[in-house]
């Protein structure tokens, strides 16, 4: 598996003009990673640039925040999974456009359905072939494998987000004993619901030399969480805008 992902990403690390690949990552469970990709797609898009959210996560569950209905369909999941050469005009067929364009979820989680990272990744080959479009947002499992590291560095940034708690920072500094993160214009570090009343352990002796954090966003009450509302967070639009 891990030899055809290496094949597929070479590919996508080659292609550095064109459509940008911003992969979001956190090796913390609930950390806001998948509020805060459709947040970057949404903010992205509203420079005017045409932006493509692609969710890999193994539970796909962001379509309440689209409020989109409706799964990807099986014969495009077959597509992903056999790397259909033609798989780019299938895709034309199945994508959803709203604020952003995005794929829709997988009904099952993604390993049961059979489709694997490089599928996505033969994918987003393809699309960057076809410039379809200036950006692709792509938001990752929490698992760290060969494959996660091998698109990381096939990506041109990768945005980590962290939480300030003991256990998120525990969790982020094991990633960082498992990964290089020093190139600062590559790997990103946001804070999300940060709370300014709490002990931010990101700032721990430990930690400040290995973690500069780019941004910090505060909590958000998930009772007005809505799509519209990220992306009119102050603190996350000055993020992006740092970015591309």
């Amino acid at each position: 598996m891990f030899g055809s992902v290496k094949a597929d990403t070479q590919e996508l690390a080659a292609a550095k003009e064109g459509t940008k690949v911003i992969l979001v990552y956190s090796p913390v469970g609930g950390s806001g990673k998948t509020a805060l990709s459709l947040g970057i797609s949404g903010i992205i898009s509203k420079y005017r640039k045409k932006v493509l959210y692609i969710s890999t996560e193994t539970l796909q569950s962001f379509r309440w925040m689209l409020k989109c209905d409706g799964y990807l369909s099986r014969s495009f999941e077959r597509s992903l999974i056999n790397k259909d050469f033609d798989i780019v005009d299938k895709f034309r067929s199945c994508v959803k456009t709203g604020i952003f364009s995005y794929l829709p979820p997988v009904q099952q989680a993604v390993p049961i359905a059979g489709i694997s990272l490089d599928s996505y990744i033969h994918l987003i080959n393809k699309i960057k072939e076809a410039k379809l479009y200036d950006y692709v947002v792509i938001d990752s499992s929490s698992e760290l494998d060969t494959g996660k590291c091998l698109l990381m560095n096939a990506a041109d940034k990768v945005v980590i987000v962290a939480n300030q708690d003991e256990m998120a920072v525990m969790k982020i500094d094991a990633l960082l004993d498992n990964i290089d993160c020093s190139d600062n214009n590559k790997f990103l570090f946001i804070c999300n619901k940060y709370r300014k009343t709490e002990e931010n352990h990101l700032m721990d002796n430990t930690m400040k030399n290995r973690c500069i954090v780019k941004q910090y966003v505060g909590y958000m009450d998930p009772d007005s969480f809505t799509l519209d509302r990220i992306m009119e967070n102050e603190e996350l639009q000055n993020f992006v805008y740092g970015i591309i």
